[in-house]
């Protein structure tokens, strides 16, 4: 989870907060740029982050996710990518030449 400093974040916050429920590693990861700076300032050689909005929409087929809305009759597909947006999956490597996880989607 990161961008918690936006008015949606805030939310995701206070509704985390309400259950008890804090994120200490979320604050210093503002955007899904900044992401893989975890990797890289703990000695990988190159680490990459995608959103969860942006794995949908360029890792996953168009004919799946027409697929898979007719089964879960999802109708507010803005907001499910409002809280995609602010998911994402980050990945580091420790040898050079790790652009490897850009090519299983599209561009």
């Amino acid at each position: 989870m990161f961008g918690l400093n936006d008015a949606f974040g805030r939310v995701m916050l206070s509704n985390l907060k309400t259950r008890n429920v804090s994120l200490p590693g979320a604050e210093p990861y503002l955007s899904v740029e900044s992401l893989p700076r975890r990797f890289l300032d703990t000695g990988f050689a190159s680490a990459q982050a995608l959103t969860l909005r942006d794995i949908r929409r360029r890792c996953i087929s168009d004919e799946e996710l027409d697929r898979v809305s007719r089964l879960e009759m999802l109708d507010e597909t803005e907001e499910l990518d409002l809280v995609l947006a602010h998911y994402a999956v980050s990945w580091g490597t420790l040898a050079s030449g790790g652009d490897w996880g850009l090519k299983i989607c599209r561009q």
